[in-house]
């Protein structure tokens, strides 16, 4: 797969108290163009120290347009595109580069946490190397600045219950071609703080579905940002997934 398609995604401004003794290693591979400054530590009475590091975050190409803020933005293609994987580190990056951020991942129908991107979104924190500010817990995580991340399922929810999302910073819908009109009209007006996303990742079915019609239809929403990305845009698309095209 060409890794040129890989450029800088953002630049973080986060604080960590480091121990002296602590080193970090930084990823220096190829896929990842550019720099992004973290501060890390200050003045403390506890032995830490300021120390300088440099964290290196990809995007690939096909995603770039996502590091423009707009109220929607929605990925949709076939398996193996990474717009899961670019969803789910975009949510860690928003929680470093915003403390106190509050964001919500759902899927229409969710039984059980297996079937929420909260391992993903685990995975992606300890890839960044940065879990000294994130703190992981069943069924939720709390982010830098005591913030948090909740994984629900939608069709749990009814008009009352949703409000509990009122003030949330963002919400990322994951399977999204499997959302009901009913849960959209839900999510819609409860993530409604000023500044707010609504982020889709689904894997188109019908022109009619609920997603499809807000984002792919007729009149989508004024400035939503919405990408067709698949297999051949992701440049660290796996060896194994190649072997079974």
């Amino acid at each position: 797969m060409n890794t040129s398609s890989s450029i800088l995604s953002e630049t973080l401004s986060v604080d960590k108290k480091e121990s002296q003794n602590k080193s970090h290693g930084e990823s220096h591979s190829d896929d990842l163009v550019g720099t992004a400054t973290e501060e890390i530590g200050g003045g403390s009475n506890d032995g830490a120290v300021a120390v300088a590091r440099t964290l290196r975050i990809a995007t690939p190409r096909v995603f770039t347009s996502f590091l423009i803020p707009a109220r929607y933005k929605g990925a949709y293609g076939g398996r193996g595109s990474g717009k899961s994987h670019e969803f789910a580190k975009n949510t860690v990056v928003k929680c470093l580069s915003a403390p106190g951020t509050r964001g919500v991942c759902v899927r229409e129908v969710q039984k059980s946490l297996k079937e929420s991107v909260k391992r993903l979104v685990e995975d992606k924190i300890r890839a960044l190397d940065v879990e000294y500010g994130f703190g992981i817990f069943h069924d939720h995580i709390v982010t830098p600045g005591r913030g948090v991340l909740l994984f629900q399922g939608l069709q749990d929810h009814t008009a009352e219950s949703i409000k509990s999302l009122e003030g949330f910073d963002f919400a990322w819908a994951e399977e999204a071609q499997t959302m009901s009109h009913r849960s959209l009209e839900f999510i819609r007006p409860t993530i409604r703080k000023p500044g707010s996303e609504l982020w889709f990742s689904w894997n188109p079915r019908s022109a009619s579905d609920a997603v499809d019609a807000l984002l792919r239809g007729p009149n989508p929403p004024p400035g939503a940002v919405v990408v067709q990305a698949n297999y051949a845009d992701n440049p660290f698309f796996p060896n194994e997934l190649e072997a079974e095209r």
